[in-house]
């Protein structure tokens, strides 16, 4: 018809997200379709697009307490976690966001440090541009690193048959704060944190028992150029892990004389002459076996030199023991004991420690 007008060509733009994984050379088929009056659809253009794979990798490293592998924990312990950020792909990447997951019965997280201030949501922490500016855009080779810390909680027997870790995996998005999908392709690595056995040791040295019966000999507060002796008391307990090769030792200073009387309800207490230290032998302790305790005699016999002063009984005595369910060696130090007898109430009444 030389009365109608030439059809002017359209441009117009299709916004189309890939859901699925795509390879390189993969093609996209577009189709358009007008539907006609008899209800069909009559494809009047068709448009193949061929896939062009653009690396987009944000790489993210979790590390806790600097380590980026399974590790074992205390109870009360302080976990510091680092993710570390770094777009490695061929493009820049807009309005990131990145979030932790942090899974576990045992976080305390009214103990939660974060400087950046993300936002918490339920077992997760989430920062975006908000809290981070740098995740607007970042550029390739753009990197950071997110800080923060939660502490494990106390041991508690109610707890007894929960599952006695944390797990942990750092997570991004990308132009979506919400959509954090469950791939493999945006998670960091995943640390499991095994909490280690509740081992602790409680050290007493007395002139009276807790049932105010004298067990120590000679003056009290002790005298110089007379003899004192005092008992050590050592009471282990653990209840979550079967523990092996599990041994206490102290090394006694050298005006502190070993008295012997020694009694234990596991393992053996023994004197090393040569060393001049005490070590109580246990090896394996089962679960069963909740609390155990040992005792023995000290003694010391001061000099002038010693007049006024307090003097260190016990520097401190350490047990060590391998958790056979973590596979991690347990370590822990008892506080150092001196003639002040800090354990014992009744002494207290008539000795601040000091020799006369």
């Amino acid at each position: 018809d030389s009365g109608s007008s030439a059809l002017q060509p359209q441009e117009f733009i299709i916004k189309y997200k890939v859901n699925d994984k795509l390879k390189e050379g993969e093609e996209i088929v577009f189709n358009f379709a007008k539907k006609a009056e008899d209800e069909k659809d009559y494809v009047f253009m068709e448009k193949r697009i061929g896939i062009e794979v653009i690396k987009s990798d944000l790489i993210l490293t979790l590390i806790i307490n600097g380590s980026r592998e399974d590790m074992g924990a205390d109870f009360g312990q302080t976990l510091n976690y680092s993710i570390v950020y770094a777009n490695k792909g061929d493009t820049g990447m807009k309005d990131v966001a990145i979030m932790a997951v942090l899974e576990g019965d045992f976080l305390d997280w009214t103990t939660l440090k974060d400087e950046s201030q993300g936002v918490r949501r339920n077992d997760s922490i989430i920062w975006s541009q908000e809290e981070i500016p740098e995740l607007k855009e970042l550029k390739v080779g753009d990197e950071g690193t997110i800080d923060f810390s939660i502490n494990l909680i106390g041991f508690r027997e109610i707890d007894l048959g929960k599952a006695f870790e944390a797990k942990s995996y750092a997570q991004f998005s990308i132009g979506n704060i919400e959509d954090f999908k469950d791939s493999e392709d945006s998670r960091s690595n995943t640390i499991i944190s095994k909490i280690n056995s509740d081992l602790d040791l409680k050290e007493e040295v007395r002139y009276f028992s807790s049932d105010n019966i004298p067990v120590g000999t000679g003056p009290l507060p002790p005298k110089a150029g007379e003899q004192t002796s005092f008992k050590v008391y050592w009471t282990l307990t653990n209840n979550l892990h079967e523990l092996h090769e599990a041994k206490i030792e102290v090394s006694l200073p050298y005006y502190v004389s070993w008295g012997g009387k020694n009694r234990t309800s596991v393992g053996s207490v023994q004197y090393d002459s040569a060393n001049h230290k005490v070590i109580w032998q246990i090896g394996r302790l089962p679960v069963t076996v909740y609390r155990a305790e040992a005792e023995f005699g000290i003694s010391i016999s001061p000099t002038d030199s010693d007049k006024n002063k307090i003097m260190v009984l016990l520097p401190g005595s350490v047990v060590q023991a391998l958790d056979a369910e973590t596979g991690n060696s347990l370590y822990k130090k008892t506080q150092a004991k001196t003639t002040k007898l800090e354990d014992d109430e009744i002494a207290q009444i008539s000795s601040d420690g000091r020799v006369e």
